[in-house]
């Protein structure tokens, strides 16, 4: 009935026509003046004539009207990307209709949405998507493990570097990547793992990956296999405490599907914005690990030091092991030493590398 309706509306219009999903459709007018003054007026004749459309459907006692929303560009280049970016934002902003404006803030940030999307979308078909390892230390400096951290491998003339993924897993989460970027990171360091049986590997999991089948069925494979050579499971998995972390069950559940009790847990980041000390209790993880932003200044804020100090205590009497991220200097180490820190990270101590 809608079909029919716009139909209807183009026909002595120059309109062509496409539907491109359930909700949406194209009306597409090639004309090359085609200004700002003609636009506004052809735009509020297509809402006059289409928006609030009355549907009569058979054996429906009411009828059902259709309230429309429109993008537009008449820019010459992706006008179709740059139409349905103006439509998002009209939605958004709960407007009738929108006009793409690339000095408009949120088209700054979709056009930055549209780069990274390129980006991932390239490293993960060109095998760019790498492991790195930082080593975390005992009060002996002793390795004790490593962190596995992902990496998007970039060459440009040449010259090969590493963005960290503080720049695009965010973004991941927003262009729908995010699974397949956890999943092939995890499976790499399984590979790593594999041959170094006798190394330990610490793994950060979000809520997303716990609740994710693919995940947790490449652990319990990977656990397995170890549990069938008569192995210890050689890994740590890090938990990334956010606000996504509403049921703690489900952390529970996880480690209970898995079934491997050679694994151990960490809270991730302890001490930053999420941190709850009740939570601890649900899940009673082997390890703490004291967020960078309270370590990172301890020899001169008290505050952060107190905050740092009642943590390690909480911890030991709950047996549990704390590690200090943000090590960055003698001075630090040698404090958290005192304090009875029992693990250490940090650039002080070893810097990520592609290699252990």
């Amino acid at each position: 009935n809608i079909s029919k309706n716009i139909k209807e509306y183009a026909k002595n219009k120059e309109f062509s026509i496409y539907k491109i999903s359930a909700d949406e459709f194209v009306l597409l007018r090639r004309y090359k003046d085609y200004n700002l003054e003609y636009l506004h007026k052809n735009t509020l004749d297509i809402l006059e004539s289409l928006d609030n459309m009355k549907i009569t459907i058979n054996n429906l006692d009411n009828d059902i009207f259709i309230n429309i929303t429109i993008g537009i560009s008449f820019n010459k280049k992706d006008v179709l990307t740059k139409a349905s970016s103006a439509l998002d934002l009209a939605k958004v902003k709960n407007k009738k209709f929108v006009l793409y404006d690339k000095s408009d803030k949120y088209y700054e940030e979709l056009e930055q949405l549209f780069h990274w999307q390129k980006k991932i979308r390239d490293a993960l078909n060109n095998d760019n998507i790498v492991p790195f390892f930082q080593p975390i230390y005992n009060k002996d400096k002793e390795i004790q493990k490593y962190e596995v951290l992902m990496r998007m491998k970039e060459v440009e003339e040449n010259q090969t570097k590493y963005i960290s993924p503080f720049f695009f897993l965010d973004i991941s989460i927003k262009t729908k990547q995010y699974d397949q970027l956890s999943y092939r990171i995890i499976s790499k360091a399984f590979d790593i793992a594999k041959d170094n049986k006798d190394k330990v590997f610490s793994i950060n999991l979000g809520y997303r990956d716990m609740t994710n089948e693919n995940i947790k069925k490449l652990i319990l494979d990977y656990s397995n296999r170890r549990k069938l050579n008569g192995e210890k499971c050689n890994l740590v998995f890090e938990i990334v405490e956010s606000e996504d972390i509403s049921d703690y069950n489900v952390i529970k559940n996880f480690f209970q599907d898995i079934g491997c009790s050679n694994i151990k847990v960490a809270i991730d980041d302890f001490g930053s914005g999420y941190s709850n000390f009740s939570h601890i209790l649900k899940i009673m993880p082997t390890y703490l690990k004291i967020d960078g932003s309270l370590i990172k200044d301890i020899n001169t804020n008290e505050n952060m030091k107190t905050l740092s100090k009642a943590i390690i205590s909480f911890a030991k009497k709950l047996g549990i092991k704390t590690i200090a991220e943000f090590v960055h200097s003698q001075e630090i180490f040698d404090i958290l030493q005192k304090e009875g820190v029992d693990e250490y990270q940090g650039f002080y101590l070893g810097e990520p590398s592609p290699t252990l």
